[in-house]
């Protein structure tokens, strides 16, 4: 029996000890643009590798560091801020970051910075709908207002009793103040 417990705690341990790169499995998700363009990924970079994605930052007083895919949706607060402090001597290089937990808990990070594979950019491949092909792209953090880490969210919002259409950065019809949903434009 202590041999069995032994065995089980030095698994445990050796895989609670693995470097971060070692989880790097990628995640899918959608992208969506300040400009409000959104693009569905398959995952974060290029056709070759995968880049480990993380947020550095406080949470209160503690200092704290997550993967993207620890969460179901990750909000760049501040749109002048590069959220890169290693690359860039931009006194705004660390920001604020909402993140909303897989249980839809809302939680808000401080002086964040953001590692995407060790680049300034973000780096993402997308499956290109002409050509049915992965491609790749990139965007600067300021030019991305959030991500959602999942399935294609959908790329506008759609009130189902109007059956009106919205921009993706509403919640809630201004109109009518009901809640809206994500569709993808046809």
């Amino acid at each position: 029996m202590r041999t069995l417990i032994g065995i089980y705690y030095i698994l445990l341990l050796a895989f609670l000890i693995q470097p971060v790169d070692s989880f790097a499995e990628g995640f899918s998700g959608t992208i969506y643009f300040r400009n409000g363009e959104s693009v569905f990924f398959d995952h974060i970079g290029d056709t070759v590798r995968i880049y480990k994605t993380e947020i550095d930052g406080k949470f209160g007083a503690k200092t704290v560091k997550y993967r993207f895919e620890d969460f179901k949706e990750v909000i760049f607060a501040d749109k002048n801020c590069s959220y890169n402090g290693v690359y860039s001597n931009n006194p705004t290089s660390e920001g604020t970051i909402i993140v909303i937990n897989r249980q839809g808990e809302r939680f808000t990070l401080t002086n964040c910075e953001v590692e995407v594979g060790g680049l300034s950019r973000v780096t993402y491949t997308y499956n290109d709908p002409i050509t049915k092909s992965l491609r790749v792209s990139s965007a600067e953090i300021q030019e991305i207002s959030h991500v959602i880490i999942g399935e294609d969210m959908g790329d506008m919002k759609y009130n189902p009793k109007t059956k009106e259409y919205f921009p993706a950065m509403y919640i809630f019809d201004p109109f009518t103040g009901e809640k809206l949903v994500w569709v993808n434009r046809k």
